[in-house]
């Protein structure tokens, strides 16, 4: 990648010395496009020293790219606010265009955002790597500028529309979802990709006024609901059926806490896919007992353990053994050399 771009560089570079005219970037909007999934190899520099016409030009290009650093993001939000000089007055086209430049958005801008309507909400609603704090200030300024006095005014098109800010709600105001908006939109919601914790236990509680328990869904339920099964108690997980858990998807698992995720049964962990197994992550599986990682190693390999990838670290047990083995077999070794 590095080499693409110091190739698309020196391109740029040679096409510009030979109109004569000096530039503070090697890039122009043509190549940027050009550089695709590379462009995440610029440097500061070469973010910081684009035109403001080549940056507006090239906003939403830029604006679909995910895994921007933290400071690239900020020297593109930089760019931005240059380039509308007052973002709490971006035009509704401009907001829309920046797409993930918006993680890098302070909170008190978002919340003097004046064009925040329901069609730029959906633009940045897709979005999921928000902080809490960007959600709580995104939910409250799309409720002030939309006129929404109570959260339970909300239509399931606006909750639609709100994509994860819905997720900076507070769980009162969740509570407060109308039932009936709300039944229509859960598949939607059970799609987004993150949720703090607090607000998906309140959307998990929404729906069970849907569906009731929790510990009575079926494996559909859990498809259809997706990331809300990370809302549920360690009490609430371990009283599900093998045959419903078959419909968890890996971000809901990936939703549950560690600390919840250790009151599954064994023979719960035993019932998971490959796949579902391979969705726990470290913090999840340090948490767990012998017993219970034995089993997870088991589900992440199809069953025989010989290729599972989730390493636990919870006391150094295992670490410890492997540590201790070796150094039995040293002093081993070492004393029939003195023999």
């Amino acid at each position: 990648d590095k080499a693409i771009v110091d190739a698309v560089r020196k391109v740029q570079e040679n096409k510009r010395r030979r109109k004569r005219r000096q530039a503070s970037s090697s890039f122009d909007c043509t190549s940027l496009e050009s550089l695709g999934q590379s462009v995440l190899s610029l440097s500061i520099s070469d973010l910081e020293g684009l035109s403001t016409d080549d940056f507006k030009n090239c906003l939403l290009n830029l604006g679909e790219i995910d895994d921007w650093a933290g400071d690239q993001l900020k020297a593109l939000y930089e760019q931005f606010e240059q380039a509308v000089v007052d973002v709490c007055k971006a035009s509704e086209a401009d907001l829309s265009d920046m797409g993930t430049v918006a993680y890098a958005m302070p909170v008190d801008t978002i919340g003097c955002l004046e064009n925040l309507s329901e069609d730029v909400m959906a633009y940045l609603g897709e979005l999921s790597m928000w902080t809490p704090e960007q959600l709580v200030a995104l939910a409250k300024r799309f409720l002030e500028k939309n006129n929404i006095v109570s959260s339970s005014s909300l239509t399931s098109i606006q909750m639609v529309t709100m994509g994860h800010a819905l997720c900076g709600l507070a769980p009162s105001e969740i509570a407060n979802l109308d039932i009936d908006e709300f039944s229509d939109v859960t598949a939607y919601v059970g799609s987004l990709q993150w949720c703090p914790q607090e607000q998906l236990k309140a959307l998990k509680e929404r729906a069970e006024s849907v569906y009731d328990s929790a510990t009575e869904w079926k494996s559909y339920h859990f498809l259809e609901l997706g990331i809300l099964l990370g809302g549920m108690s360690g009490d609430d997980l371990k009283q599900v059926s093998t045959d419903s858990i078959d419909g968890w998807t890996q971000t809901g698992i990936k939703h549950i806490t560690p600390a919840n995720f250790k009151e599954l049964k064994v023979s719960q962990i035993q019932s998971f896919s490959k796949d579902q197994a391979r969705a726990v992550t470290a913090d999840m599986a340090e948490e767990l007992n012998d017993d219970q990682w034995v089993a997870l190693q088991q589900a992440q390999s199809g069953g025989d353990g010989s290729d599972a990838d989730t390493n636990r670290n919870d006391d150094g047990s295992d670490d410890a053994a492997a540590i201790t083995a070796s150094m039995l077999l040293l002093t081993l070794m070492i004393a029939m050399l003195h023999m």
